[in-house]
């Protein structure tokens, strides 16, 4: 079934096998009307123009027959298909907004990413108040966690979960930005222009 659209359509159904039903093949070229060719229609109804493109869709054919009815599929198409996933839902678009990972099992058990249920769960719901957003139902955390392999341990208040935050683009500006700050401050130290012995 082919659908064309101008966005990805909003879904609840957060499984693997929901997602992995679609090729998506961005068009994100836009043809103004001076640029239209009007007589592309009757260009591609030539003979030479018609056999060309049956012997492209035959030499596409001969692959997918030689390759088992399989379908390769190009890592562009893969990582739309990721992108759609992570914003998908309200509760994935959390993650992603906030750069939210697995991270490895910390050694310190008191970590920073360590937070309880409870407070990943209001964490979540804050996001969906501030941003006008539907919130899954929250059993549906724990799911994606699990489909993520979270770390979690329980402990006497209830399951913690670990995760680390991946800085955003705007914040790792920042941090360059004031790297550099700090270096010309070093710079202009006026010490270094007194040539002292020591």
């Amino acid at each position: 079934m082919l659908c064309c659209a101008n966005g990805m359509p909003p879904t609840t159904d957060d499984t693997e096998g929901y997602f992995r039903r679609f090729l998506i093949i961005l068009a994100p070229n836009q043809i103004s009307e001076s640029e239209k060719d009007v007589t592309l229609e009757k260009k591609l109804m030539a003979d030479d123009v018609r056999a060309a493109i049956f012997n492209w869709m035959y030499d596409g054919y001969r692959s997918f027959v030689k390759n088992g009815g399989k379908i390769e599929v190009a890592a562009s198409v893969k990582d739309i298909v990721e992108d759609m996933k992570e914003n998908s839902n309200s509760l994935r678009r959390w993650i992603s907004t906030n750069g939210y990972w697995a991270a490895p099992d910390p050694e310190n058990n008191r970590a920073e990413g360590w937070k309880s249920y409870k407070e990943w769960s209001r964490l979540y719901l804050d996001y969906c108040k501030d941003f006008g957003e539907v919130p899954k139902s929250i059993s549906s955390m724990t799911e994606l966690f699990k489909k993520m392999k979270v770390v979690k341990k329980r402990r006497g208040d209830g399951m913690w979960y670990y995760l680390e935050r991946k800085a955003t683009e705007v914040e790792s500006a920042e941090v360059k930005e004031n790297q550099k700050e700090q270096v010309n401050i070093v710079n202009d130290d006026p010490i270094e222009d007194l040539n002292l012995p020591f």
